[in-house]
C-alpha cells in the first residue's frame, strides 16, 4: 500500500453559535455537503465567490452562510477560486461565523523538482504556446489541454510530469477570466513568462498541483482529532480526505470528508499505475483509497461514520437521475455504507435543469444528464435517516453584472436529517 502523506490544519474558531452541551443528546443531526463550484474550468469564478461572500438583503451574514446555518456538519469541495488559496481561506474564515469549529487542508507536496528539459519543453510548452498564438479559433482550454492529456500524473520524477505542472502553476497563478473575448484571453497567457521552466530545478508554488483542492469540513460541535491523507496520485490535481472526530453529545461522529476524482470515458496514462487505463479507474481507485484511510481507524461498529462529498459516481434513481458508473458507487455500499440521500428518494446533484450543466455537456456534444454525485454516505452510530429529509440546496438562480442569469455552482448541494434511534 502507497505511503500516505499526512498533514492538515485545525481551525477552531471562538463563536457563540456553538449548539449548547445538554445532558439529553438532540434528536436530529443535520447534514449537508456541497461542491461550490469554484473549479478553475468553471465560468465566472471571482465573480460567484464574491457572491457567495456578499451580505443577504435584510440579514447581516454572507449568502455562504444563510444557506449551511440549517446544518450541523458540513462537507464542503471546490471551495476556492483558480486554486488561490486565499480565496479559500477567505470562504473557510466565512462560514467560522456559524462554525466554530472547522477542518482545513491543503497537501504541501515536494514541487522542489518542477522544470522542462528539452524533449519535454519541445513536446509540451512549445505546442501550447503555439496553439495560443497561432490558432484563434481553438478555445484557450482546449490549447493548454491538447499537450497533456496524453501523458497523465503520476511519477513526479517523470520528465514530462515535472515540465507540465510547472507550466501548470504558471497559469493557475495568473486569473484568466473565460468569460473574456477570446483575444483578450490570449494576451494574458501570451505574456506569462515561462522561461523560468526551462531553468531546473525550479521552486514553485503551483496552487493546482499544490493540492489547495478547496475541501473543509465545518462543524458546530467541537473537533476532538483530525487527520487527513492524499491520495498517491491523481490525474488533473491532488486529491485526498479529510478526518475530524467530531465531540457530539450522542457519541463520537468519524466525519470523511472529500472530492473524489471524475469518472467518465476519458483515457490516460498513469506512471506507476499501469493497471489504469482512464478516468473511471481512477475514480475507482480513489474510492477504494478513501475506504482504505477510514478502516486505518478502526472505528468501533457502535460509533456513527460519515463519508461526505462529491464523488462523482452515484447509483441510478429511476425517472430522477440516471446511472454513473455504480460499480465504482459500490465500493462503500459493499463495504455497509448507506448513501442517505439516495436511500430517502432525493434529487439529483448534476442536473439538467442547471445552465453551467447544459453548458459543459454542449462542450462534450452531448445533450446533459441529470446525475446524483454528490452524497451522505452513513454507517454505525445510533442514527437511521429521517424519511423525506433528503434534498438539495444551493439551487437558486442569480444574475451577474452582465445580466445572465446563472446558478451558484454545477452541482446543488445534498442535505438530509438522521433521528437519533436510542
Amino acid at each position: 500500500m502507497p505511503r500516505y502523506r499526512i498533514l492538515f490544519c485545525l481551525a477552531v474558531l471562538s463563536s457563540g453559535c456553538a449548539p449548547e452541551q445538554s445532558a439529553e443528546p438532540p434528536d436530529l443531526l443535520r447534514l449537508g455537503a456541497v461542491n461550490l463550484g469554484l473549479n478553475a474550468n468553471q465560468p465566472n469564478v471571482r465573480e460567484r465567490q464574491d457572491l457567495y461572500l456578499s451580505t443577504k438583503p435584510g440579514t447581516e451574514h454572507s449568502f455562504l452562510v444563510d444557506v449551511t446555518d440549517e446544518f450541523d456538519i458540513v462537507c464542503t469541495n471546490e471551495m476556492y477560486t483558480w486554486s488561490r488559496e486565499d480565496s479559500y481561506v477567505a470562504l473557510v474564515e466565512d462560514m467560522g461565523s456559524v462554525f466554530p469549529h472547522q477542518l482545513k487542508g491543503w497537501e504541501s507536496s515536494d514541487l522542489s523538482g518542477c522544470g522542462c528539459d528539452e524533449g519535454a519543453w519541445a513536446d509540451y510548452v512549445e505546442p501550447f504556446l503555439s496553439c495560443v498564438r497561432e490558432d484563434p479559433q481553438r478555445d484557450l482550454l482546449t490549447c493548454f489541454m491538447a499537450p497533456i492529456t496524453e501523458m497523465g500524473r503520476g511519477d513526479p520524477q517523470w520528465s514530462p510530469w515535472r515540465c507540465t505542472r510547472c507550466l501548470t502553476s504558471k497559469v493557475l497563478q495568473t486569473y484568466i477570466d473565460y468569460t473574456l473575448p477570446l483575444e483578450e484571453q490570449r494576451a494574458i497567457v501570451d505574456n506569462i513568462d515561462f522561461s523560468s521552466c526551462r531553468e531546473e530545478p525550479e521552486p514553485i508554488q503551483c496552487p493546482n498541483c499544490d493540492g489547495k483542492s478547496g475541501v473543509a469540513i465545518h462543524s458546530k460541535y467541537p473537533i476532538a482529532e483530525s487527520d487527513s491523507t492524499v491520495f498517491p496520485f491523481s490525474w488533473s490535481s491532488t486529491r485526498g480526505v479529510l478526518y475530524a472526530k467530531i465531540d457530539h453529545p450522542s457519541g463520537p461522529i468519524h466525519a470523511f470528508c472529500t472530492h473524489i476524482a471524475e469518472s467518465g470515458s476519458a483515457k490516460f496514462s498513469y506512471p506507476g499505475f499501469e493497471h489504469l487505463t482512464g478516468s473511471a479507474d481512477e475514480n475507482m481507485q480513489h474510492m477504494k483509497w478513501a475506504l482504505e484511510f477510514i478502516d486505518t481507524k478502526a472505528i468501533p461498529e457502535s460509533e456513527t461514520i460519515l463519508f461526505m462529498g462529491d464523488i462523482n459516481v452515484g447509483p441510478g434513481g429511476g425517472d430522477r437521475y440516471a446511472e454513473d458508473f455504480p460499480e465504482n458507487f459500490a465500493v462503500f455500499t459493499d463495504a455497509g455504507y448507506v448513501s442517505t440521500v439516495h436511500e430517502d428518494g432525493g434529487p439529483c446533484t448534476e442536473c439538467s435543469d442547471n445552465p453551467l450543466v447544459v453548458a459543459q455537456y454542449a462542450q462534450w456534444g452531448n445533450p446533459p444528464v441529470d446525475a446524483m454525485s454528490t452524497h451522505i454516505f452513513l454507517k454505525g452510530g445510533p442514527w437511521q435517516i429521517q424519511s423525506g429529509s433528503s434534498g438539495n440546496f444551493l439551487t437558486e438562480d442569480i444574475t451577474l453584472r452582465s445580466g445572465e442569469v446563472t446558478k451558484w455552482s454545477d452541482k446543488y448541494g445534498m442535505k438530509v436529517a438522521l433521528e437519533r434511534t436510542r
